[in-house]
């Protein structure tokens, strides 16, 4: 019996020390001027991993805290823009031979992403760029890789990847305004945010078309028959709020119509988030454009291709005739392309059918496929849109994403 009974109090001790001493990190990750938190190669970040929408890591392992543009500050007092931390029991961080707990960790300020060329050519007239976040050692860490038609000043696509974490992105990040990055765009002296404007774009729509230019025929007063900034890769395809905010750069948008982004487009990219939350798998997305859309002279009759800007000797940011997004599971090799009709005007979408119609395979879509005010939408295989898309990344396909 006295065995028993010591046996006991051993087992009831290590219990209330296991419960005090926890051998694992857990952290609140969207606590407002904290780091971010990284891979020790810096090559991805670490995202919440349970549905209390915490990261949780094993004592022992070594992270990367980073303040891009900013400096990590330690219990008050700023030190470096890169930290290596070490995870010790209860939640505390080995820094520098001095333990930290998450609350005593932050930055000075927020991150600012950048846009910039990088020394590849991904297309005709077309240049690599990436949108990211700058280091002081010439680092970059990078959100979103670019492949931009630089006679056009338009992106072709934009490649990213949706994480299985998406279902625990940080919600009510408020949306900041567009930039412009620099070396992109040459178009009069002008800003792409002047180019945006209802007003102005209503007026270059309207001269390309023989319409007087304060004509609302195609460009209206309301909300819905105006051309938006449609985002290749969204705002809510990312996790943290320096990614998604990131996403707010002019070579990350094309002109796309309201009507368009707000319905069929929108669900398109609902239903490629979800599709990732549910199936836990991390997708890499192509999003891009094609072609240019047109709408017929008052006069002649004849399609006129729309631009936001237009000179003597140049036509630079065309309005799209398609959008166009490819999903990729990377661990089983399948694919597909789901692509929309960037224009409620057009009731001959026959000749915007590039290839064959395979959405009635899936069963993960959710869009109004035949509405045309919706954006008239349908989906490929990745093979056969590449035939007509040539610059569409050259993927191993086993099969269709279903």
């Amino acid at each position: 019996m006295p065995h028993l009974i010591l046996w006991f109090i051993i087992s009831a001790v290590l219990y209330s020390f296991s419960i005090i001493c926890k051998a694992e990190c857990e952290i609140n990750p969207f606590i407002d001027k904290h780091p971010l938190m990284m891979n020790f190669e810096m090559t991805s970040f670490i995202y919440p991993n349970n549905e209390d929408k915490t990261v949780v890591i094993k004592s022992g392992d070594t992270y990367v805290f980073v303040c891009p543009g900013q400096k990590v500050v330690l219990n008050s007092t700023e030190t470096e823009t890169i930290v290596e931390a070490k995870c010790q029991v209860n939640s505390l961080f080995e820094i520098e031979d001095m333990t930290y707990t998450w609350d005593q960790i932050s930055c000075t300020g927020g991150p600012v992403a950048v846009g910039r060329y990088v020394d590849t050519v991904c297309g005709i007239n077309a240049k690599s760029a990436e949108i990211g976040f700058a280091m002081e050692d010439n680092g970059f860490i990078r959100t979103i890789n670019l492949c931009f038609d630089v006679q056009k000043q338009e992106a072709l696509y934009s490649h990213y990847n949706i994480t299985a974490s998406i279902g625990f992105h940080q919600s009510a990040v408020p949306r900041p305004s567009f930039h412009e990055d620099q070396d992109f765009y040459d178009v009069g002296g002008y800003s792409v945010k002047h180019l945006y404007l209802r007003d102005i774009q209503r007026s270059t729509i309207n001269g390309l078309v023989g319409l007087p230019l304060t004509s609302t025929k195609y460009i209206d007063n309301n909300q819905s028959y105006v051309l938006s900034k449609g985002h290749l890769a969204a705002k809510g395809d990312f996790v943290y709020a320096a990614e998604q905010i990131s996403t707010f750069r002019y070579t990350n948008v094309a002109p796309q119509w309201e009507t368009f982004n707000g319905n069929n487009w929108a669900s398109t990219e609902r239903d490629a988030r979800a599709y990732a939350q549910s199936n836990k798998i991390d997708l890499q997305i192509w999003t891009g454009t094609f072609g240019i859309t047109s709408l017929p002279h008052e006069e002649t009759g004849e399609d006129v291709e729309l631009y936001l800007y237009t000179d003597t000797n140049t036509h630079a940011i065309p309005v799209p005739a398609i959008y166009w997004k490819l999903v990729y599971n990377p661990i089983n090799t399948r694919g597909i392309v789901l692509i929309g009709l960037n224009n409620p005007y057009e009731n001959d979408v026959e000749k915007y059918i590039y290839c064959p119609d395979v959405s009635d395979q899936v069963n993960w879509l959710h869009w109004k496929k035949d509405d045309i005010q919706s954006g008239y939408s349908y989906a490929c295989t990745v093979d056969d849109f590449r035939k007509v898309v040539t610059y569409v990344p050259n993927l191993s396909i086993s099969g269709l994403l279903v």
